[in-house]
């Protein structure tokens, strides 16, 4: 493990994983064995702790966030092991699933794109309230990730805009 301060950050390598902290939450880092943990699209700061007399696991994102029971920590670069504070914001469930990293083996690069089975156009859907808004269909994948990005500004919600 390897430290370095920069101004109120401290970068800490583990291994090939670059870890960012807050410097005043040294003593929160440095109170516990921290190690990055794998999960299915991410890592995520992670160590073991008592609780009620067993043995737990806990993320360092909500040890420090301290989120409610209807509550989430979203880490808003989508980098789990970058933990400043400033990256941190504490969200609903759905808040944190729209600024999620999109999913591998999908048929398009750009988020709420997807191909037709006959593989001539390409749709447009966006998620949101728990229903799915089709948006229609365009002959090329960049021209419907436009109308995504377009629908996402045009009503306001809070979700990822592609990188187009």
């Amino acid at each position: 493990m390897r430290f370095n301060l920069k101004n109120s950050t401290c970068e800490i390598t583990m291994g090939e994983h670059l870890v960012l902290i807050d410097r005043r939450d040294l003593l929160l880092f440095a109170s516990h064995s921290w190690y990055p943990a794998a999960n299915v699209t991410n890592h995520y700061l992670r160590t073991s702790i008592a609780k009620d007399g067993k043995r737990t696991t806990v993320d360092f994102h909500i040890l420090l966030m301290k989120p409610g029971a209807e509550t989430e920590v979203d880490h808003v670069n989508g980098n789990g092991l970058d933990n400043r504070r400033i990256n941190l914001r504490v969200v609903s469930h759905l808040m944190n699933c729209n600024n999620s990293r999109q999913r591998r083996g999908t048929s398009s690069k750009y988020r709420g794109v997807c191909l037709i089975n006959d593989g001539r156009a390409w749709t447009a859907t966006v998620t949101f309230n728990n229903q799915n808004k089709y948006l229609g269909c365009w002959p090329t994948e960049l021209e419907a990730a436009l109308a995504y990005n377009d629908f996402i500004i045009a009503n306001n919600l809070p979700k990822i805009l592609n990188p187009v």
